[in-house]
């Protein structure tokens, strides 16, 4: 079995149109929890042996580990609640997942080793952290 992570923008099923940027996060949930077998992505990443992100397979680590902190903040920290996840990321989510993951990465310096806290950051919040 081939290895892969899908690049985002994803090719819809139609073959022709791109996913948004807007979309990309719910894609990469669906890679989490899911995977695409449409897509080459067999096995969910959360189901992926250790060896397939690191070892040989290190070439994935990095991504695999970006995946993982946007999908368990969604699952974890926010228990799947897309409201919740709004209220807090809700000006990064229309720019795409790279943005999406660096708020996550900013509310959780923010909040060190207290990823409820993060669940009340706003949005303005993250931004003037992010910008300073």
């Amino acid at each position: 079995m081939g290895l892969l992570i899908p690049y985002l923008p994803i090719t819809l099923k139609d073959g022709v149109t791109q996913s948004t940027k807007a979309d990309s996060w719910r894609i990469i949930i669906q890679h989490w929890t899911e995977g695409d077998p449409h897509l080459g992505l067999f096995l969910p990443l959360k189901d992926w042996p250790h060896h397939y992100h690191n070892g040989l397979g290190c070439q994935f680590n990095t991504k695999h580990y970006q995946c993982h902190l946007i999908a368990t903040e969604f699952l974890d920290v926010f228990q799947g609640n897309e409201e919740d996840f709004f209220k807090a990321y809700g000006k990064a989510i229309p720019q795409g997942h790279t943005k999406v993951l660096n708020a996550i990465q900013d509310a959780r310096k923010w909040h060190p080793n207290d990823g409820e806290c993060c669940r009340h950051l706003t949005n303005d919040a993250i931004d003037d952290f992010s910008q300073g």
